[in-house]
């Protein structure tokens, strides 16, 4: 969701999340369930809130998807009351994150008066899941969606067009059945009442000094750009390195990554002797399809190509030597607030052992988490992580 979310950003897309089920079986017609209380749901929409604080591709939260049934309105039952449960998560909403916009969908009790909501001033109204697969002029349902398309406009309410993908059964999509061609007739119909695009600035491929001062997600991250490593298992391993490299994007702005170099720092005694020599010679170049030269560097997967990986010898004054991760200009970007990830393995050209737990960079970790052991440089400077003591003498 991160990356679709990111990708929004960048296009001057919004979001508004919606939380259209409880599992992946079934909606439900109240906003709790026996395996999800109403706890947890405003717990996880309060995590949620948090997570995109400051990301304003995300501006609100349709709080449940078409409340029904047994739900009711402003009755003051607490099992079934939706107008009070809403209140209740709109305000746990906006004390995390309190520019978001809050949406309570009506009980379909009301269905046929929302109207009045926004004649008479009490509520702004945006009417969701509005579609239809006709749009002729001649047909019935072309008829009532431009009817109902006029009423909106005329009374200054907003609408949410179902849907965009095509898979809908019943409405179709604005995209066709190929999922790449526009359907030119029903985008033709909803251009005449939509709104003008916003006014939305957002940084091309920037210079080291406009991702130092490029908006940053809240609370503000000590770095624009992080490394992130997750080892696989808790325990070093000893045959082989295996690491998983997250780098992540903490800003708005879009990082070209032919500028990223990632550092991993190894210890002197891994790295001894004539093999090492030569490896050290040799980087491996992975476009996606296979590694190229390199013995004892292999990357198994990249969502970004290519990646260049190189075990290097230490840096001048220091004897500690490193695993090196490069890109070249095709790798393109790290979009705003998105991420790259790296799988890779490095094995001993002398069939050793490594001592893993003694590496400079090592932090056992199943999952990615953050290391500041691990050096990022840009343009040349680093601006994440640490590197080893230089030895003095």
């Amino acid at each position: 969701m991160d990356r679709i979310i990111a990708g929004a950003g960048e296009r001057g897309l919004k979001i508004i999340l919606d939380h259209h089920r409880p599992n992946s079986e079934a909606q439900s017609k109240l906003w709790y369930t026996d395996f999800l209380p109403e706890e947890q749901w405003i717990a996880d929409w309060q995590t949620l809130a948090k997570r995109y604080l400051g990301n304003d591709a995300v501006i609100g939260a349709d709080l449940h998807n078409e409340p029904a049934g047994d739900a009711t309105w402003g009755d003051g039952n607490p099992k079934t009351d939706w107008c009070a449960a809403a209140e209740r998560a709109g305000n746990a909403i906006l004390d995390v994150n309190p520019n978001w916009l809050i949406i309570v969908e009506g009980v379909e009790k009301i269905d046929k008066q929302w109207g009045y909501l926004v004649k008479r001033d009490i509520a702004p109204v945006i009417l969701g899941e509005v579609g239809g697969r006709s749009v002729d002029p001649k047909e019935r349902e072309g008829i009532w969606q431009r009817t109902l398309l006029k009423y909106l406009q005329d009374n200054g309410i907003s609408f949410a067009y179902w849907s965009f993908n095509p898979n809908s059964s019943d409405t179709g999509g604005i995209l066709q059945d190929d999922w790449q061609s526009l359907n030119r007739e029903k985008q033709a119909m909803l251009e005449v009442y939509l709104a003008p695009k916003l006014a939305v600035r957002y940084p091309d491929a920037i210079d080291r000094t406009a991702v130092a001062s490029a908006p940053r997600k809240n609370p503000l991250p000590a770095q624009p750009i992080k490394v992130q490593l997750a080892t696989g298992r808790g325990e070093p391993r000893t045959g082989e390195l295996s690491l998983q490299l997250r780098i992540v994007n903490q800003t708005a702005a879009r990082v070209p990554l032919e500028n990223v170099e990632v550092r991993y720092w190894l210890r002197a005694a891994d790295v001894a002797g004539a093999d090492w020599a030569a490896a050290m010679q040799q980087p491996t170049i992975w476009s996606g399809k296979a590694a190229g030269s390199g013995g004892v560097v292999h990357v198994e997967r990249a969502n970004a190509q290519p990646v260049i990986a190189q075990l290097m010898p230490g840096t001048t004054g220091s004897q500690t030597p490193y695993l090196r991760v490069t890109f070249a200009k095709e790798s393109g970007i790290i979009p705003s607030w998105g991420t790259v990830e790296i799988q890779l393995r490095v094995h001993r050209p002398d069939k050793g052992t490594f001592t893993q737990s003694d590496h400079f960079s090592f932090k056992p970790s199943p999952n990615p988490t953050d290391n500041d052991a691990i050096a990022l440089y840009f343009w040349g400077e680093r601006i994440w992580g640490r590197e080893p003591e230089i030895s003095v003498g």
